[in-house]
């Protein structure tokens, strides 16, 4: 019997299988709900009897012995769990497992945000990129060769005076602006900091006392930015400029590997986004447009792509 795990930093996605591939339970809960992993593992697994638990991590895999999460307090202890289970376990980054999925995604998986104009022999290398609590990166070639890495903390560019704005407030705390620190739910909060104590943009207060108190704030000013009124207007607009970023980073990030194809992913990557924005700031430098022309944008709008991942990892080791 399996346990595969897909542990990010706000939730966690798992699965029980069987020795024929048969997924018995599936499950996603939030970390918050749960004061330790091994809490959630323990009221999860239950009775059943579990020989080897796959985990891909939202973090630099170092070593398999103890993990720190990148965006989370959930901290594990690897010989831990295999006492307590007596099973064997394996380590991995979430988007390392995510890449072991993407050959196997259908057509119904995906929704292409634009179709390169002819054949693209750059290279033999796809990317997936991961905008969720933060921002998670991985590549690979055909031959499955893949390769985490921490993309996500490349250096933030700022192109209109709100997002210069909103990177000079964060480089007021933060010696170094990535990406990260703007396009993920991190970077939804230090907006939501910025606009309480600098610059509201004209939010009212009523709004704004929202803001303060929320969750999901990503999820909230996205929602609001399909209404029509003057909240909604300045939220459309601040949605809009993050997906200029998010553009742009993809853009920064075809430069820099020279992909076949792009595979957008996470939980801000699939819904916090306004697509014809991404696309203004991806083609946002006509001197490249001879690369980022010819590189295939895709949307994975299945969210389980890092838990279906670490399951085919588990098959692969085990010769399943």
């Amino acid at each position: 019997m399996l346990i595969a795990a897909d542990v990010g930093g706000t939730k966690t996605s798992i699965a029980i299988i069987d020795d024929d591939k048969n997924i018995l339970k599936k499950e996603t809960h939030l970390n918050d709900n749960f004061n330790n992993f091994y809490d959630f593992l323990e009221d999860f697994v239950g009775e059943y009897k579990i020989d080897h638990i796959g985990l891909g991590l939202a973090t630099p895999i170092f070593d398999n012995k103890k993990i720190n999460l990148t965006n989370s307090n959930w901290k594990i202890d690897i010989d831990k769990l295999k006492k307590k289970y007596n099973a064997k376990v394996y380590c991995i980054n979430d988007l390392y497992a995510a890449a072991h999925y993407v050959n196997h995604l259908s057509n119904n998986d995906l929704k292409r945000i634009y179709e390169k104009n002819n054949g693209n022999n750059l290279s033999e290398i796809k990317l997936i990129v991961s905008i969720g609590t933060g921002v998670g990166l991985a590549h690979y070639t055909k031959n499955l060769e893949i390769n985490a890495s921490e993309g996500g903390h490349i250096g933030f560019t700022p192109y209109s005076n709100f997002h210069k704005d909103l990177f000079n407030y964060i480089n007021k705390k933060e010696i170094h602006v990535s990406y990260e620190m703007v396009i993920s739910s991190i970077g939804f909060k230090n907006l939501r900091d910025y606009l309480t104590e600098i610059n509201n943009l004209g939010l009212s207060e009523k709004f704004v006392e929202k803001l303060k108190t929320s969750n999901e704030i990503g999820k909230l000013i996205f929602d609001k930015s399909k209404i029509i009124n003057d909240d909604g207007n300045i939220c459309k607009m601040i949605i809009e400029e993050i997906s200029f970023s998010v553009g742009s980073y993809l853009a920064d990030l075809a430069l820099l590997f020279l992909p076949q194809e792009i595979y957008l992913t996470g939980g801000i990557g699939r819904n916090i986004i306004d697509e014809k924005s991404i696309m203004r700031g991806y083609f946002r430098d006509e001197r490249h447009l001879e690369i980022t022309e010819n590189i295939n944008l895709d949307i994975v709008k299945n969210p389980d792509l890092a838990l279906y991942g670490v399951i085919q990892y588990l098959f692969k080791i085990l010769n399943m």
